[in-house]
């Protein structure tokens, strides 16, 4: 990722480079990839699909977990906290050995709706 030095700051879109501002500062960053297409179909990209399910399952783990702790959380300012929670959901769900005592334990402890266990079990 590109940081921008000079006096004007870029924001948007020049040819395929992307100016943007974050907490970081002002950055760039050149447009590429794979057509999300191709992702979703090739079996070449099988494993890539598998990563991303694991990921939104990580994802919506952590966002049980922060819901249900929200009290504890309304003072406090870290704009990377949600981040760094889904890196160690993902870990969890990687391990698949916990999976069950980690539902278990998201089930009885913070009482979840039917709904909300399916949706983390898939």
């Amino acid at each position: 990722m590109a940081k921008q030095k000079g006096v004007i700051k870029l924001d948007g879109t020049i040819g395929d480079i992307t100016f943007y501002k974050s907490q970081d500062g002002f950055l760039a960053r050149e447009k590429g990839g794979v057509p999300a297409d191709r992702i979703k179909n090739d079996p070449a990209f099988q494993r890539t699909r598998e990563n991303g399910s694991e990921f939104g399952r990580a994802g919506k783990a952590g966002k049980v977990l922060r819901n249900a702790i929200r009290n504890l959380l309304q003072n406090t300012s870290d704009s990377r906290m949600v981040s760094r929670l889904t890196t160690q959901m993902l870990k969890v769900v990687k391990a698949d050995v916990w999976k069950p005592l980690f539902i278990w334990l998201v089930v009885i402890r913070l009482k979840l709706e039917p709904s909300e266990i399916i949706l983390m079990m898939h």
